[in-house]
């Protein structure tokens, strides 16, 4: 009997909570696609390299399994609390403390049943629309290949268990110490009037003011600079207290106003004043939680968004779709332009060599500005690079820029933004250039994509364009041939020209893609996994409360 009772209170349990169970699902979802991740052989393969993203992952979920299980525990003595005179009821039916715990343990177990077996069938799903993702940012073909992981599986369910399980151990030691009195009032034990004395809020308000201030300004600022990644915490952990101290402000600021009797007691406002103060108590953990939870999530998916377009930058910072580069003079680079050919018919191509003085004064004007962890900046050459001003209108009109114009006595410098400040207060201390016994007065700053933040480029940062007759007093330094194609070339393709010679540096818009996604992968997906889960969390608390308190209307 006890058995049926438990079977039809879990259908209608599943019934009023639907929200808690499809975010349960989710939860489930999310875990397994991201356990398989770990597991997965073939994104090992893609991968290619000693990766760090599944101790990220697994940390996220341990992240995650603390989150929900406040989440869980929280729902079910939500429920426990408004089914609490039904299970009173049950007791005075001479039914033990005991079998209510069995029944109300039974009903959990039914339904925990139900989001694994849908959680475990949607994931491995799930998986191949990550798989899916992670293949277009190594730039590797996909091919759908429905698989189950063992590990993942047993993973997912250890998480899963300690989530549950804690949550039912807990409520079913206090079921088995309630009595009757105590399950009759349980639903009334947190409520009341609201009306105990509201203390003086300034100095928590100047304090979350302070907090939130402090955040936002060191947000702002880790955008321009490369700040440690410590301080970012500290940012987001001080808006994240600055938000629950908002909702403890506007609580008690609340609560000052409506206790002013010149306000309760006009009109029928006493009904609402009741009203609203037996909620306040309840809802202000609610409430600050949920938006601490969305606060969290909106700069996780911030920062991976931030994170893409950076790599986006990088990408668009290569300027064209392949080049080439070697250390000797008039290199031969004609077996790769013949493959191209064959393959993708070029557009366009241009070579060309780059000079060196062995000096590195521009260089030190911008290496500080440049290099850090955001900025992509991973070039080994530390010299001074210089071109001649035919190279570079050449390979500007392949960019389809402008022409540049520069006297024979004059020079100009093509860098990348964040080296042009820097550069600019060098030039107005030193404007001029000398080269062998010729002096030459600066002309300009450029900063258009211009390849220049790979290991080979047009310089570390910053390019020299002088007049041609100034190579003169130059040595060289590379050989280059840079290509434009019709058509985005695949990883393939590329793999194979590095097999065609020897001494042969390539860079590529593909290649560049390919290396910056592992560290886009590493990044954003722990970031939106956890927001994910987070914005599943602060839902599902605001829409069970808000549910609730419409079906006791």
């Amino acid at each position: 009997m006890l058995k049926k009772l438990s079977k039809r209170n879990a259908k209608r349990q599943a019934m009023d909570y639907i929200i808690y169970i499809i975010t349960l699902v989710i939860t489930v979802v999310l875990m397994l696609s991201f356990n398989m991740v770990v597991f997965s052989e073939e994104i090992s393969a893609i991968i290619k390299e000693p990766s760090i993203l599944p101790f990220l992952i697994v940390v996220v979920s341990i992240m995650v399994v603390f989150i929900m299980g406040a989440l869980v525990n929280h729902i079910t003595v939500f429920i426990l609390k408004r089914r609490s005179r039904e299970f009173g009821l049950y007791m005075l039916l001479g039914i033990e403390n005991e079998d209510i715990a069995g029944i109300f343990l039974r009903e959990n177990r039914s339904i925990h049943g139900f989001i694994l077996a849908a959680g475990l069938f949607l994931g491995t799903w799930f998986f191949q629309a990550v798989k899916a993702v992670i293949c277009g940012m190594y730039a590797v073909p996909f091919s759908f290949s429905f698989e189950v992981s063992a590990g993942a599986v047993i993973l997912t369910l250890f998480y899963m268990g300690a989530i549950l399980g804690i949550s039912s151990v807990r409520v079913k030691r206090a079921v088995r110490k309630l009595n009757v009195r105590e399950l009759i009032y349980f639903d009334k034990a947190a409520s009341g009037d609201g009306s105990g004395e509201a203390k003086d809020s300034t100095p928590m308000a100047l304090l979350s003011v302070l907090l939130g201030i402090v955040g936002i300004a060191v947000m702002v600022l880790s955008a321009v600079r490369n700040l440690p990644d410590i301080v970012n915490v500290l940012a987001v952990t001080f808006l994240v207290v600055s938000v629950y101290g908002f909702f403890v402000l506007l609580f008690r600021r609340l609560l000052s106003c409506l206790k002013s009797d010149e306000w309760k007691y006009r009109g029928s406002r006493l009904f609402l004043y009741r009203q609203l103060t037996a909620k306040m108590r309840s809802m202000l953990p609610l409430m600050a939680g949920a938006s601490m939870l969305v606060m969290v999530a909106l700069l996780a998916v911030g920062q991976a968004i931030c994170f893409m377009d950076k790599v986006d930058s990088r990408v668009e910072a290569v300027a064209f779709d392949i080049a080439f580069f070697k250390d000797e003079e008039n290199a031969d680079f004609s077996p790769y332009l013949s493959y191209l050919d064959e393959n993708h018919e070029l557009e366009s191509s241009y070579g060309y060599s780059l000079y060196t003085s062995h000096d590195d004064t521009f260089y030190q004007q911008t290496k500080n500005m440049v290099q850090g962890k955001m900025g992509f900046y991973i070039s080994g050459n530390d010299e001074d690079i210089f071109m001649c001003i035919s190279d570079y209108n050449r390979l500007r009109d392949m960019l389809d820029l402008p022409q540049v114009q520069i006297d024979s006595g004059s020079y100009v410098l093509h860098c990348t933004e964040p080296g042009i400040a820097p550069l600019a207060d060098y030039i107005g201390q030193s404007p001029f250039l000398i080269i062998e016994d010729a002096q030459y007065r600066f002309d300009g700053i450029y900063s258009e994509d211009f390849m220049q933040q790979e290991s080979k480029g047009n310089g570390n940062g910053v390019l020299v364009i002088v007049p041609d007759r100034a190579l003169s007093g130059l040595d060289f330094h590379t050989c280059v041939m840079a290509v434009d194609t019709q058509s985005e070339l695949p990883l393939s393709e590329i793999r194979e020209m590095e097999t065609i010679g020897s001494g042969i540096s390539i860079i590529s818009k593909t290649g560049v893609r390919n290396r910056s996604a592992s560290m886009a992968v590493y990044t954003v997906f722990p970031l939106l996994y956890l927001a994910f889960v987070l914005s599943a969390v602060a839902c599902t608390i605001l829409s069970v409360q808000i549910l609730s308190e419409e079906k006791m209307k």
